[in-house]
């Protein structure tokens, strides 16, 4: 998308994925599995955005 107006990206910190925000103590290249609520609210549907004011 930034490529296709001419900007390009030097760095991506990604902190969240819908409601699943990363903890801040997990350094980059870490990782840690999923617990199954976790899992579980990446598959339901999302919810509908709020109205900005």
């Amino acid at each position: 998308m930034l490529a296709a107006v001419g900007n390009r990206v030097e760095g991506l910190h990604r902190s969240r994925i819908g409601e699943l925000a990363l903890p801040a103590e997990l350094a980059p290249g870490q990782w840690r599995w999923l617990t199954a609520d976790e899992v579980a609210g990446l598959r339901a549907p999302a919810r509908p955005a709020k109205a900005l004011k």
